[in-house]
């Protein structure tokens, strides 16, 4: 369509052409539609006459112009009407011109300025009326009256000055641009706009052109009468007499400082993370391949330093996007502190950052980097008045040791800082050929992981809570174990973390919450008491706005009544819980879900978050439980947390109880319920199962007797 407006003149095209347009803005929004009817309503002026040319030239490129929505300006119609008015524009600017150089215009000039109009007519207006072209014999008249209309309507500037550069007259664009009005300028020399950017050299080319060739053009910075300075691409042609001298010169300028600051900006958002404003991947691409280059004509090392945050996928979803986004740039500053200004820091995506350096003394040079950043990132932030402690893990790959080409160099410094995360996080690796081995080891458990869970891999096993007022069974907590089809039995702590890392913790924790309600509802089918089933909630899974929704969907699938099932959350986890946390957690309270707080006393604790919180219980962490009765400070916090469940009318469910006397200190303090290897290590739903069928009493459980 774009190429039928710009080449056919046809009734039909142009009807056309106009109908795109309001289609689509009749489908963008009431806004634009309002914007199209503005437009007709401001070209009252339909050109029925040439003389009205370039009044209607002016009012539809002031339009244009201020039209921002990205929509619209992209639409192919829109462009179309663009690049006819773009003609028409350079065939008034050429009348203009030779008009100013010339004081006549020949009569071809004139025919194609009218082609043009015509057709800019027929686009705008639907309709294809051409305007009569004069004789040769009569239009000398009509041209003149155009051109000085031209002159005073064009949106670009236009200046004439003799040849001593005098301003001899400037046209309205060119005191909107300026700030100078024409008796302000009259008579004063050209150079009351320079702005001392350009160097004598620019000025002696620039005149050196228009003694050769009679024009010059190009960017030029000048200054406005407030001083402000501004770009402009100027055109500049002499103007000779019959003799052949130059007699004065006519200067069509336009303002393009906008249009390079915008230019500007998006050249820097291609190249430069916008939250942090560090290189991105593409100018580390380009830089490092200049890196590599250089050090293989200068026989030096370099150094790919691969930076992953350890676990700030959980940070960020307990602090929220915004202060993690805020934590980023603090570490991306820190980073920056860390290195040469002849180093690269980017940013690759997230919470991975790649440092080059281009020129190293040795290997070892790379490991002290490391190190430094390692103490730089490990200062406490403060987000929110909470503290927060951020580690890396780091990745080193020297070239040519590592690798001999930049694609190489990210790879080996990707693997090398998988190794250092599975070695224990917070410390760097150079790369070796085993060091791959063990990353790809790595890679194949995350991949084993992701089809797991897909092929039901996974076991949830149950280890039963025990009311200690009557040693009755009356709850159970779901653990996720994984059976691996080559390494045996894998423990949690073994691929929580990995799917915590990765964020498979999400899918998996919906995999163990539908099979523990699923278990739930039918222990209740086969004549079972209800019990609580309590599921284990990630920091990733709480951070999820739809959760209520799927927990709700997992319920009504399984038919589990909601009041048996219990979400538990780590003490951490509530207490850096944002106002949206609060109200995803009031959404589930509302299904009738309770909630629990795992590890009780272990994290920031802050009483006030008990009452903000819709809690129903409390367990006392077995850290404390283990100390008791003989340690002085387990037992005193195990009483006060017990004795603060009782007051905020809290379950207290004690964690980790291994013998009779940490069972006697419990029941003697009033503890409501526990768990441990006491009575029973985790098992699977068919031996929980038999436990219920038996309906065993705490007396009979073995480390009871």
């Amino acid at each position: 369509m774009t190429s039928a407006l710009l080449q056919e003149l046809e009734s039909k095209q142009a009807r056309e052409c106009v109908q795109q347009l309001q289609h689509a803005l009749a489908h963008h929004n009431q806004w634009l539609n309002r914007l199209y009817e503005t437009l007709i309503c401001r070209l009252h002026h339909q050109a029925d006459d040439v003389a009205d040319a370039p009044h209607l030239l002016c009012q539809f490129g002031q339009w244009y112009h201020k039209v921002e929505d990205p929509v619209l300006r992209n639409h192919p119609t829109f462009i179309a009407l663009g690049r006819i008015h773009q003609h028409l524009h350079h065939a008034a600017r050429s009348l203009l011109l030779e008009s100013a150089k010339n004081r006549t215009v020949s009569y071809g000039l004139y025919t194609s300025f009218l082609h043009e109009l015509n057709r800019f007519r027929q686009a705008i207006f639907g309709h294809y009326l051409p305007l009569p072209l004069m004789r040769h014999d009569h239009w000398s008249e009509e041209v003149t009256s155009l051109a000085n209309k031209l002159f005073e309507y064009t949106t670009e500037g236009v200046m004439i000055s003799d040849t001593s550069g005098s301003i001899l007259n400037v046209n309205s664009a060119f005191s909107h641009i300026t700030g100078y009005s024409l008796k302000e300028v009259v008579g004063r020399k050209t150079n009351i706009l320079k702005s001392d950017r350009q160097n004598a050299d620019f000025y002696r080319l620039m005149w050196q052109s228009l003694r050769d060739t009679g024009h010059w053009e190009g960017e030029i910075w000048n200054r406005r009468k407030n001083g402000e300075i501004y770009l402009e691409w100027l055109s500049i042609s002499g103007v000779r007499n019959d003799d052949g001298n130059v007699t004065h010169y006519v200067a069509i300028f336009s303002d393009i400082t906008t249009a390079r600051e915008n230019e500007l900006h998006l050249q820097h958002l291609a190249y430069y993370d916008p939250l942090t404003n560090l290189p991105n991947r593409m100018l580390l691409q380009d830089r490092l391949n200049q890196a590599v280059v250089m050090a293989e004509r200068e026989r030096r090392k370099l150094a790919i330093l691969f930076i992953d945050l350890d676990r700030f996928g959980s940070v960020n979803e307990m602090v929220g996007h915004k202060a993690g986004d805020a934590l980023l740039v603090e570490i991306a500053q820190r980073l920056r502190d860390c290195v040469r200004s002849s180093d690269t820091v980017a940013r690759m995506c997230g919470d991975e950052f790649i440092i080059l350096l281009p020129d190293i003394p040795d290997t070892q040079a790379a490991g002290l980097v490391a190190e430094k950043i390692i103490d730089a990132l490990a200062l406490p932030y403060s987000t929110e008045k909470q503290p927060y402690k951020i580690s890396p893990s780091i990745g080193i790959a020297i070239y040519p040791n590592s690798a001999s080409s930049a694609d190489g160099l990210l790879k080996t410094a990707d693997v090398a800082m998988y190794h250092a995360k599975s070695t224990g996080r917070n410390t760097y690796q150079y790369y070796r050929a085993s060091v791959g081995e063990g990353a790809t080891d790595l890679f194949a458990m995350e991949s084993s992981l992701r089809a797991a869970i897909e092929k039901n891999e996974l076991e949830v096993m149950y280890q039963p809570q025990i009311s200690l007022a009557t040693g009755k069974i009356t709850g159970t907590e779901a653990l996720v174990r994984w059976h691996h089809p080559e390494r045996g039995l894998v423990m949690p702590a073994d691929f929580i973390p990995l799917a915590e890392e990765t964020g498979l913790i999400v899918p998996l924790g919906e995999w163990v919450m539908r099979r523990a309600c699923a278990q739930n509802a039918e222990w209740q089918k086969d004549g079972f008491a209800p019990m609580r089933v309590a599921v284990n909630l990630s920091a990733r899974q709480l951070r999820i706005r739809t959760l209520a929704e799927k927990v709700a969907q997992i319920l009504d699938e399984t038919g589990l009544d909601p009041v048996w099932l219990e979400l538990e959350l780590t003490e951490t986890m509530v207490m850096r819980g944002t106002n949206d946390v609060i109200g995803i957690m009031q959404q589930l309270k509302s299904l009738g879900v309770c909630f629990s707080i795992d590890d009780f006393g272990t994290g920031y604790s802050s009483l006030s978050y008990l009452k903000r919180f819709p809690i129903n219980a409390i367990k006392i962490d077995r850290s404390f439980v283990q100390g008791v009765p003989h340690d002085f400070d387990d037992a005193t916090i195990s009483k006060a947390i017990i004795g603060l469940g009782h007051s905020l009318s809290l379950k207290v469910i004690a964690e980790g109880v291994e013998n009779a006397e940490q069972l006697a200190f419990l029941r003697e303090h009033q503890c409501c319920e526990a768990q441990g290897y006491y009575f029973s290590r985790p098992v699977s739903a068919d031996a929980l199962t038999a436990l219920l069928r038996s309906n065993i009493a705490m007396a009979d459980f073995p480390g009871a007797r």
